[in-house]
């Protein structure tokens, strides 16, 4: 079981803090502005987080630390991971594919 209270999630320019939620082994998450968890809810559990950073169309370094600010994960995306020009205008989503190698690029 993972607890997430006060793991921080941040971009460049933003962090917030999650809430104290548990998730089971091999359980995933949608986590979403809380604004938005009501469109997030047919796939799954959703945690839901205020002050949601605003993530850039062309990329980004984004970082999970645990409360004590060690890192977790960070993934410096790209909008050329999606292979496809139509995409890069934004409204798509990425995701990691091999999560047994996490952190290592696209």
């Amino acid at each position: 079981m993972l607890t997430l209270q006060g793991i921080r999630y941040a971009d460049v320019t933003s962090t917030t803090v999650l809430p104290n939620v548990l998730l089971q082994p091999g359980e995933y998450a949608v986590v979403a502005p809380n604004t938005q968890v009501a469109n997030f809810t047919e796939y799954g559990h959703v945690i839901g987080i205020s002050n949601f950073p605003s993530l850039n169309n062309t990329g980004e370094l984004l970082q999970l630390r645990q409360p004590n600010g060690r890192l977790i994960y960070a993934v410096n995306y790209k909008d050329t991971w999606y292979h496809d020009n139509a995409k890069r205008n934004g409204g798509w989503s990425l995701e990691m594919i091999d999560v047994t190698n996490p952190c290592a690029g696209s």
